[in-house]
C-alpha cells in the first residue's frame, strides 16, 4: 500500500511533537517505498536513539540497508531482531531469503519452518 504524501506529512507533524513517537516507523518505511532512502534512513536511525530495541524499526533499517547494497549490514541486523524476537516473521523470512541466497539453505530451512 502505498502511503499519501498528506499521511507523510501527517506524519511528520506527530513525530515534530513527540520526537519519541513511533511514528518514526510508518513514516520511514513509507519514505522507502517512494525511494526516498536517505530520507528514511535519517528518520529511523533518529527513532532508533529513542527506542533502540523495536522490532519493527530495525527490520525497515534492514531494509533500507539491502535498498542500498549493504547486505552484510542488512543480515546482521536481521540477525538480531530473529535473535531478540524468534517468532517475527518479517524480519524471519527476509532473513530465510538472504540465508538461501547465500547458500545457507540448513539455516534457512530451521528458520522458516519454526516460523510456519
Amino acid at each position: 500500500m502505498d502511503v499519501s504524501e498528506q499521511e507523510i506529512s501527517r506524519l511528520r507533524g506527530r513525530l515534530r511533537e513527540d520526537p519519541r513517537s513511533l511514528a518514526f516507523v510508518p513514516l520511514a518505511e513509507a519514505l522507502r517505498r517512494r525511494g526516498r532512502s536517505a530520507e528514511a534512513l535519517a528518520i529511523v536511525r533518529a527513532g532508533l536513539r529513542h527506542r533502540p530495541d523495536h522490532v519493527a524499526a530495525r527490520v525497515v533499517l534492514a531494509r533500507l540497508h539491502l535498498d542500498a547494497g549493504a547486505r552484510t549490514l542488512a543480515l546482521g541486523v536481521l540477525e538480531e531482531v530473529v535473535k531478540a524476537d524468534q517468532e517475527n516473521v518479517a524480519a524471519g523470512a527476509l532473513l530465510g531469503e538472504l540465508w538461501i541466497a547465500e547458500g545457507r539453505l540448513r539455516e534457512a530451512r530451521e528458520l522458516l519452518q519454526r516460523l510456519a
